[in-house]
């Protein structure tokens, strides 16, 4: 009887992956005879047969205010058996029951404690985003303190991001078999000893091992909880909240590269090192902040249904892949199935074209989107001559043009005529110009405008990595998705800092780094240029198709 309760669940469903279910099971007795007289009384028995699947819709509609590639339907059916009759009844039709009782487990809040969540996440990209992104001011005083190359210093930094975004497959795992709390705060924990641990570095390689490796890590375990627990906690207001949360990135990156040229000048790079630790260990405060809005649904319901539950079968994790239904519902894959299928099954967002491509964009961005970062003070001081005071005002200009730039996308991306998609490979393709064009910089105010223009569209490029993802894939799968794509950009990352460093070594200046990198800006935007077109396009033909529908129907 359960069997066929699932399958009329499933039978106008196109290749579902079921990833959870849910049977409750309520016996009660009605007694229709008042006055003791006639029928004896009724038992009736409740089945509700919540199941969660997800599906590749037949079509995309890019015109929704959240396309999403892949999205969620959680469908539910309840079934009223007479034990007596055999009589069935669909609750679910309006026609037969006014008691729906379906709930949307994965609806977000959209405000609430989410806010808190927001603020969270600000302060934690303040301390992450904000020293990661000002090691440039300690990139010369580490040269002349260990004696070591270009290539081998921009090796810390570099094991340092590369690590943080390396991390976020594991981070993903662990945080959905624990919570982003408990995750978060042990990756505050382990960022923490790294950067103390560094303060005590006699050559390049412990800074490399302490303040790359070991504090990368536990970025990688603070950074990933921290995105995906904003996006969870709001729907609408989504790409308003996550611009809110990551323009802690522009403050820090502002306030840090004011901070360490005065912390270098009174305490030594040693000292510095030892109250950036300090500073890290602020992470563990905001890090106890965090909830996941999926956590706090689940907690209210129970205590709703608590007092009206009597009997209840918990089957969860049930990850089946249902081929097209014809007589019956598979329950396995086929041993016969390929390696590719596998791999769909257990990733279905692999199967979109439109997430391979911003892959790619990812692995250009992390090689040469951080490289005028951690390289541009230093070829200020060597080509013009700036001062440490000059070097650090740069920075400053370079990070509050970041903060404007993450909170003007987002504003932007809530507007309905916005195309974030869009503004996203705009920002590349602006990006990557003024990095090719700003070799011919000659003065403090050239580098200031390049400066300002790469903080700008570097802060739109950060604060729409997640919304752009949300779109393809869609909010359930976001956490998994977004992971890959952060240990594709560790990757690349890991690669990109070292290598821009050799070939100043070879070179001995910047002329042929920042024009190989910011080409590789420039052909990110245009590889992803196809995306939103193909969705403007599919909006065109789409309108189209209504218009034709409407003037057939209206004869």
């Amino acid at each position: 009887m359960l069997a066929g309760l699932l399958l009329l669940d499933h039978t106008r469903v196109s290749r579902p992956l079921v990833i959870s279910c849910r049977l409750q099971i309520m016996t009660t007795t009605v007694d229709w005879n008042e006055g003791g007289k006639g029928d004896a009384p009724v038992q009736e028995t409740t089945v509700t047969v919540v199941t969660r699947t997800v599906t590749p819709p037949p079509a995309y509609r890019p015109d929704e205010k959240e396309p999403s590639m892949i999205s969620d339907r959680v469908s539910t059916r309840e079934r009223r058996l007479s034990i007596e009759t055999g009589d069935a009844t669909d609750l679910t039709n309006p026609l037969s029951s006014t008691d729906n009782t379906a709930k949307n487990e994965t609806k977000a809040p959209d405000g609430g404690y989410g806010w808190v969540i927001v603020f969270a996440v600000f302060m934690i990209h303040v301390i992450l985003d904000g020293l990661t992104f000002s090691f440039g001011m300690l990139f010369p005083p580490i040269l002349e303190e260990f004696q070591a190359s270009k290539s081998a210093a921009a090796w810390i930094v570099s094991m340092l991001m590369g690590t943080t975004f390396f991390c976020g497959p594991v981070s993903s795992i662990l945080s959905a078999k624990y919570s982003y709390r408990t995750v978060a705060f042990c990756g505050g924990l382990l960022a923490f000893i790294g950067a103390v641990s560094g303060s005590f570095a006699r050559q390049t390689w412990h800074l490399i091992v302490t303040y790359g490796l070991i504090m990368g890590i536990g970025f990688g375990g603070v950074y990933l909880p921290a995105i995906v627990s904003v996006a969870t906690w709001f729907d609408k207001r989504r790409p308003l909240a996550m611009g809110i949360a990551v323009c802690g990135s522009g403050i820090g990156i502002w306030g840090f590269s004011t901070i360490i040229p005065i912390l270098i000048e009174e305490y030594g790079l040693r000292g510095c090192l030892l109250w950036e630790g300090a500073v890290v260990l602020h992470v563990l405060i905001f890090a106890a902040l965090l909830r996941s809005a999926a956590d706090e649904g689940k907690r209210n319901r129970g205590k709703a249904s608590r007092t009206d539950r009597k009997n209840s079968l918990e089957m969860e994790e049930l990850e089946k892949k249902t081929p097209p239904v014809k007589d019956g519902v598979p329950t396995t894959l086929d041993p016969n199935t390929g390696f590719w299928e596998k791999i769909v099954f257990k990733m279905p967002w692999f199967s979109l074209w439109q997430y391979w491509v911003l892959l790619v964009v990812v692995f250009t961005a992390g090689i040469a989107g951080y490289i005028p970062f951690t390289y541009l003070t230093h070829r200020a001081i060597k080509e013009i001559g700036s001062t440490a005071s000059d070097t650090g005002l740069l920075v400053s200009i370079t990070g509050g043009c970041n903060l404007v730039g993450r909170l003007l996308s987002g504003l932007l991306s809530v507007q309905p005529w916005c195309n974030t998609q869009l503004l996203y490979t705009s920002a590349f393709i602006i990006s990557g110009i003024a990095t090719t064009a700003s070799v011919y910089c000659n003065s403090f105010t050239a580098f200031a405008i390049y400066g300002g223009i790469y903080g700008w569209t570097g802060g739109i490029i950060i604060a729409l990595q997640s919304i752009v993802m949300t779109e393809i894939v869609g909010i359930d799968l976001f956490s998994g998705a977004f992971g890959v794509s952060l240990f594709v950009l560790g990757f690349s990352a890991l690669i990109g800092s070292p290598a821009a460093g050799a070939i100043v070594d070879a070179d001995g200046d910047y002329y042929r780094t920042f024009k190989i990198f910011g080409i590789m800006m420039l052909a990110g935007g245009l590889i992803f240029l196809p995306v939103p077109i193909s969705n403007i396009w599919r909006r065109y033909r789409s309108r189209g198709k209504d218009r034709v529908t409407a003037t057939t129907g209206s004869r």
